[in-house]
């Protein structure tokens, strides 16, 4: 019976360690730092109050939600903690993008991840509001050309877009769409969906329709 309780520990101790050596899921943000040996920009809370919002409304829903708090002041009459710490979390996120390069200002992001639903467009949509709330020119554009979304989400029209754009000889005002009715945000949807998005999106007027951008806009943030 000793023999079999000293067994039995040992044996579990073992599975514990091969588990252990075996997972490769991070757990917490300083394992995930620490296996990346990336700068950490910032985390997002999840807030289930955004989420059915978005789920109800779409991501429109929530510039109604974040312009009822003041950026860079007290809360205007907003008492939610979850949406007060979403809010300061996106302010940390916007001013740690702005201070990685003291050479040159960021001018376009690329918001992206490994499976869908995992709230991309999300953190774009807040993302901008944010930098426009801080004065910046922003345009966001729709860079999935398999299930775009972003023309959904905002509820705007998606008959020209990027893969348009990249296309066709068409001017850039005759696909971009103001969003806010300041003249902060604009949209870029992503257009008619192309048989080979890849190579449409590695293509030299591709690259050249993102250098025109970043002389008419503060900042790009693709989705």
């Amino acid at each position: 019976l000793l023999l079999g309780i000293i067994a039995s520990v040992l044996g579990g101790l073992g599975i514990a360690l091969l588990l252990e050596k075996l997972d490769n899921v991070y757990h917490s943000t300083d394992e995930l730092k620490a296996g990346s040996k990336l700068p950490m920009l910032g985390a997002l809370p999840h807030t289930r109050a955004l989420e059915s919002g978005n789920e109800r409304s779409g991501i429109g829903s929530l510039f109604t939600s974040l312009s009822n708090i003041r950026i860079g002041g007290k809360d205007n009459g907003y008492t939610g903690n979850s949406e007060s710490s979403f809010l300061e979390a996106l302010r940390v996120l916007h001013t740690n993008i702005r201070m990685l390069s003291s050479d040159h200002a960021i001018r376009s992001i690329i918001v992206s991840s490994a499976l869908p639903g995992d709230g991309k467009s999300t953190v774009c949509a807040n993302l901008a509001q944010v930098a426009t709330a801080m004065g910046q020119r922003v345009l966001i554009v729709d860079v999935d050309l398999r299930k775009p979304q972003v023309h959904e989400r905002l509820s705007v029209s998606n008959e020209l877009g990027l893969s348009n754009l990249i296309t066709d000889d068409l001017p850039l005002k005759s696909a971009i769409q103001q969003f806010t009715p300041s003249g902060q945000l604009f949209v870029l949807t992503a257009g008619q969906i192309p048989p080979d998005p890849t190579k449409l999106l590695a293509s030299q007027k591709k690259q050249q329709l993102m250098w025109t951008c970043e002389r008419v806009f503060d900042l790009e943030i693709y989705d």
